[in-house]
């Protein structure tokens, strides 16, 4: 009586050995299982990180300063009446990308080829030579070299509510169409002042990147960019009467 007691006890001492045994091992795999998780989301959160180089103070500062020079190129036609509206809408521009930038931590671009803060040393009349020329480049890469059939490809669909809204306010059908399309075009070349392509693609890529969001506040991204499209798109308005 008392062997088969004993040998009950010890297949119950058996079953709860057995049971921590395995619970250990499940912890043990769950938290191996975490570990790896972290440390993938780690490893993706920065995918393609190694392409640029860390956000940089001093060359945001330079190249926001270059980026107000394009601005007056642009605007050098601006009706002095509007200007203290316009710089008011530049200062939360620049506040915006320089979020932007330190927020994703990549090193600011400038924008236009061989551009960089040594044009800053330059007499006036050069740089608004350089950067007239860098700005027209541009422009003919993004319209003047497309054929009818791609500038419409292009510009039609992100235009056409613009204009339709134009043409209910009382103008002329070509005159809005024109209009539309030149605001359209001055977007697309604002956005790339503020970011060179593969700036842009970056901050893009972060805003859509599940494990980017698992890892930092991809809403604040989203925010932010958010706020620099719907600025830029009103100031592309204002450009499209300057130029």
């Amino acid at each position: 009586m008392f062997n088969e007691q004993l040998r009950q006890h010890n297949d119950q001492l058996f079953e709860i050995s057995r049971k921590i045994k395995y619970e250990k091992m499940y912890e043990k795999k769950k938290k191996k299982n975490l570990i790896d998780e972290i440390s993938t989301q780690s490893r993706n959160k920065d995918m393609g990180q190694d392409f640029y180089e860390p956000f940089d103070e001093q060359q945001c500062e330079n190249k926001l300063k270059i980026d107000s020079l394009y601005y007056q190129q642009l605007m050098e036609n601006l009706d002095e009446e509007y200007t203290p509206q316009v710089e008011n809408k530049l200062i939360k521009l620049f506040k915006t990308v320089r979020e932007i930038y330190e927020f994703v931590n990549i090193k600011p671009e400038f924008f236009g080829k061989n551009i960089d803060e040594t044009i800053l040393q330059e007499s006036s009349p050069e740089i608004n030579r350089v950067l007239s020329k860098r700005i027209y480049e541009t422009l003919d890469s993004l319209f003047y070299k497309l054929s009818p059939e791609q500038r419409k490809e292009k510009y039609r669909e992100i235009s056409e509510h613009f204009i339709k809204e134009l043409i209910n306010e009382g103008i002329e059908p070509e005159q809005a169409i024109q209009y539309g399309v030149k605001a359209s075009v001055m977007e697309n070349l604002l956005t790339k002042i503020s970011f060179p392509f593969t700036c842009w693609s970056r901050v893009k890529y972060l805003t859509e990147s599940h494990d980017y969001g698992l890892v930092f506040d991809q809403e604040q991204l989203v925010e932010l960019v958010e706020s620099f499209e719907k600025q830029v798109h009103k100031l592309s308005r204002i450009v499209a009467t300057c130029v």
